[in-house]
């Protein structure tokens, strides 16, 4: 595909609720005028006259790589079961890491955005398990301790699901304790929770049908497993273990929200996943958290 292409799939992709046709999203105006050395278009309403480009308020805003390169990012993306590491995204486009490392985190934030925009319903497992962080070993054998028993250490953070059965899933860095005070605000009334015996989920029962249980006895009880959410812990511990390495404690939730969406993605196709993120990046604003981030601009951006 030729940039040319790219730019054109770009237009129909980010206008296509106008049919492919760029206009003026800030008067409505489709009398425009377009400049091909620069790509853009300016409204030639006398009361607006904006300049804009397909990225203009996206949070591709302001970029420097081809159309081209950001929809191979994108679909390079969309395609992987368990993550995009920066590093071999930055080999793929042949760029740098920095570049990788930005382009893939404002995708996370849209899919973030988008995984958190709904309430579940329906049955809803809720579980909770420590990831993240790393405790170095001692040199000396006779000075090793057990890290298995350094869960609750402040590296480690627990991350708790909430997932529909065969349906959408919102994942939260919180402990299992905030979680039931959450719970209210993220699930809506009428709805079924499966849970394990944490004490904390028995103030649900004044709300939901609440099922339980007991993991020291058994993985499932009838109906009451948490089966679904254990399936969203397995493919978060292998994106930490085998892609990623290490989740990084300012960064972790991105990484929790993208789990979540390619758990909740994993039965659609690559070009399914492909359309979906392409409408978020197409649609979301201007990321004020990582536009100029390596330029120390977060806070201005």
């Amino acid at each position: 595909m030729s940039d040319e292409e790219a730019f054109s799939k770009y237009v129909a992709l980010r206008f296509v609720h106008n049919g492919g046709k760029p206009f003026c999203e800030r008067c409505n105006s489709q009398d425009l005028y377009f400049i091909s050395t620069r790509r853009k278009w300016k409204c030639a309403n006398k009361g607006c006259q904006r300049h804009f480009s397909p990225t203009t308020d996206t949070p591709f805003a302001s970029r420097k790589l081809s159309y081209r390169d950001i929809l191979i990012a994108i679909a390079l993306f969309a395609k992987e079961p368990k993550g995009l590491p920066a590093i071999r995204l930055s080999h793929q486009l042949e760029v740098g890491y920095k570049t990788a490392f930005v382009l893939l985190h404002k995708i996370r934030e849209q899919v973030g955005i988008e995984q958190h925009r709904h309430k579940l319903r329906g049955i809803v497992e809720i579980d909770g398990g420590y990831n993240g962080g790393y405790v170095r070993p001692f040199n000396n054998q006779g000075d090793r301790i057990d890290r298995r028993a350094t869960r609750y250490s402040e590296k480690r953070k627990c991350v708790c699901i909430m997932r529909e059965r065969g349906g959408r899933s919102r994942a939260f860095i919180c402990s299992e304790t905030e979680a039931a005070r959450l719970a209210p605000e993220v699930i809506e009334p009428g709805s079924i929770i499966v849970s394990d015996y944490h004490p904390a989920y028995n103030r649900l029962r004044s709300q939901y049908h609440v099922l339980r249980v007991n993991h020291d006895k058994q993985f499932a009880d009838g109906n009451a497993s948490t089966n679904w959410a254990e399936s969203y812990f397995a493919r978060l511990d292998r994106a930490e273990k085998g892609i990623f390495h290490r989740f990084a404690g300012e960064y972790f939730s991105a990484y929790v929200n993208e789990i979540s969406w390619r758990e909740d993605t994993r039965r659609q196709s690559d070009l399914q996943k492909f359309d979906a993120l392409a409408h978020l990046m197409t649609r979301g604003g201007v990321s004020r958290r990582w536009k100029g981030y390596w330029q120390r601009r977060k806070a201005a951006a």
